[in-house]
């Protein structure tokens, strides 16, 4: 009871109501009901500490960076009408609906989900008045729920309307005195998709010429994630066509995640009897993909979905751009010991900026921990080794230079990221597993190199801090190192792990974690420099590794 009592008592020595709200609106993700509770207690106890105006004045230079996720802009203008401050309200749910429209409704719908306010009906009536009409298509599920919490009543001619394409009332709306283009375009679209067509013998076309005629009527809504509800109940299959007519209507975000369906139907894009329209379609989505301003790690989580080879080529060259530009600063050769235990947003930032390291180095290593004595290798290659230590290639498959020098890369996004993508929490590391990674390492230096490297540096990752007996085989093992670099991403360290070891507490994202990695640079390249004093006595505990069997450990084979 004792221990248990310390170690929570360590971790809230020090409450920063600051640093608590700042972190807490920048990055934490409600998937549990736990975190909601956790974050309603912290932004709770804010404003009974420091006081509303306080909390609000915090909040304002975030909320016009647009660094507060969309849950707690939500719960900051519960706030703010609780607080009675009609500006500040005025100003996060204009910036909810700059950032996104569906949280903007969703706030409404939570809000009088809680209570039923006057003062709150008649500020929605304003902003429903300035709402465009197809942002009213678009969100029209959110709106006829907001109208069945408030048994809302249509005044206008417009919000009759409205209420029509809310509540599916089409030929109610034809009868209107309120008639909108975006308005028309929806009740066309679902009269086409609800009517199969019949051919001059009065007999129904068939399923691929009605998906090309709802096609035209889908590309005048102009919005996939709306007309993709209305293919898929009435039966309406996803053909090339529709896919070709809709692909000019949709931004980037839906793009790709509509990549999967265009990859299905663009695998041939390189035959040579491939139709016009095929091509066609693939050199645009091509372009597209070109131009998208999206970040590294997200076209690292897409690659491993394509098997269209048109688009597994843009997707490589849009990496191996993104990874020649990324800027990486750690002296030395880093040995990354990765843990597969961390949930998706974590491993895929870790992964990342692991092989950036690793790729970066002249003698480094990856690896990749599954449990205690199951360890991955990932290490150089070499002109007798061109696949990698785990693969003898015959005399017939000794190639001059790699397709791509990340191919490396490419294969661990293709054969890890999937697997972590089903993780949405981290669980324990297996500190054993580390601890046989870094023994390896250190046997391949004794039996290879004779000798230990000064610029050998290990850069872990953790998940929660190990007890007393592994910490202690955690010292044995990283005191044969000049330094070594820890890294969180769940919380901060409240104390230091190791004596002398770097530690970092840095976002889920690769570039924000090299450059925290980088910003200590000047301390490992003087714990680097200081490591001759003691070489002596590191080379003298390694050298009875050279009478022992190596740890087995699993080598990665990159064909």
């Amino acid at each position: 009871m004792g221990s248990e009592y310390t170690q929570v008592r360590k971790q809230w020595r020090a409450v920063d109501t600051v640093a608590d709200l700042e972190r807490l609106w920048t990055r934490e993700r409600f998937e549990r009901s736990e975190d909601v509770e956790r974050a309603l207690r912290v932004l709770e106890m804010a404003i009974r500490v420091d006081g509303w105006p306080a909390v609000r004045e915090r909040a304002r230079p975030l909320l016009n960076e647009h660094r507060i996720l969309h849950a707690q802009l939500v719960e900051l203008a519960m706030r703010a009408l609780e607080q009675d401050d009609a500006d500040f309200f005025e100003a996060i749910t204009q910036a909810l609906r700059e950032r996104s429209m569906g949280n903007y409704f969703r706030f409404w719908f939570a809000f009088f989900s809680t209570k039923h306010s006057a003062r709150g009906e008649t500020m929605f009536r304003r902003h429903l008045g300035t709402i465009d009409d197809a942002a009213v298509v678009k969100y029209r599920r959110w709106i006829r729920r907001i109208f069945r919490k408030l048994r809302f009543r249509c005044r206008s001619d417009r919000e009759r309307a409205l209420g029509h394409i809310a509540f599916a009332m089409y030929p109610e709306y034809r009868k209107g005195a309120y008639r909108s283009e975006a308005f028309d375009h929806w009740v066309e679209c679902h009269a086409v998709a609800s009517k199969v067509p019949k051919t001059l013998g009065g007999k129904p076309v068939t399923k691929a010429k009605h998906a090309e005629l709802f096609a035209e009527a889908a590309a005048k809504v102009g919005e996939w994630s709306v007309v993709e509800g209305v293919r898929t109940s009435n039966g309406i299959p996803r053909t090339l066509a529709y896919l070709d007519a809709m692909a000019r209507h949709m931004s980037d975000t839906e793009l790709r995640r509509a990549l999967r369906a265009f990859d299905g139907l663009l695998r041939t894009a390189d035959h040579k009897k491939a139709s016009q329209r095929v091509v066609d379609c693939a050199a645009y989505v091509g372009e597209r993909l070109q131009r998208m301003d999206v970040s590294l790690d997200e076209w690292a989580k897409l690659l491993p979905y394509f098997a269209a080879p048109v688009l597994v080529r843009t997707c490589e060259g849009i990496l191996e751009e993104k990874l020649d530009a990324a800027t990486v600063e750690l002296p030395g050769n880093p040995i990354l010991v990765l843990p597969n235990t961390l949930d998706a947003r974590a491993f895929r930032a870790a992964l990342v900026a692991s092989y950036l390291l690793f790729h970066r180095s002249d003698d480094g290593a990856l690896y990749r921990v599954d449990g205690p004595m199951a360890v991955r290798a990932t290490l150089p290659r070499s002109p007798l080794l061109p696949h990698g230590p785990g693969a003898i290639p015959s005399a017939l498959r000794y190639p001059r230079e790699p397709d791509s020098p990340h191919r490396m890369g490419f294969d661990l996004f293709r054969a890890y990221l999937p697997e972590a993508a089903t993780r949405t929490t981290s669980t324990p590391a297996s500190v054993p597993g580390m601890v046989w990674a870094l023994r390896h390492h250190l046997h391949r230096r004794a039996t290879v190199d004779g000798a230990a490297r000064a610029d050998d540096v290990p850069v872990l990752f953790f998940t929660e801090t190990p007890d007393d007996e592994l910490r202690a085989a955690l010292e044995v093992h990283l005191g044969m190192f000049a330094t070594c670099v820890l890294v969180r991403f769940d919380q901060p360290w409240h104390e230091p792990l190791l004596e002398g070891a770097v530690h970092v507490h840095a976002p889920t994202d690769p570039a924000a974690l090299l450059a925290c990695v980088g910003e200590r640079v000047d301390v490992v390249a003087e714990a680097v420099g200081a490591f001759e004093a003691r070489r002596a006595s590191v080379d003298a505990a390694l050298r009875p590794l050279r009478g022992v069997a190596a740890p087995h450990v699993q080598f990665e084979r990159h064909a």
